[in-house]
């Protein structure tokens, strides 16, 4: 979902910029850029929940093993 950066070459009097000149941008690259924008905060915000989640699945998971250890010693 890139935006199509070739309808938006800057002329060749102008200073060489990686990035398209935003003035002449259409709404709908407007819109793709913003979608792009949304769907790359929504992969990284799925993403730190998942490492979230795993971090509490271990903690929880060692605090279990743990506790079982020290039922068997107590016996």
């Amino acid at each position: 979902m890139s935006i199509d950066a070739s309808r938006h070459t800057a002329p060749s009097s102008a200073p060489s910029s990686e990035a398209p000149d935003k003035s002449y941008w259409t709404a709908y690259d407007h819109f793709m850029a913003e979608r792009e924008a949304r769907a790359m905060r929504n992969a990284y915000a799925a993403a730190m929940l998942a490492s979230l989640w795993r971090a509490i699945r271990a903690r929880v998971a060692g605090a279990r093993r743990a506790g079982a250890h020290r039922r068997a010693e107590a016996h």
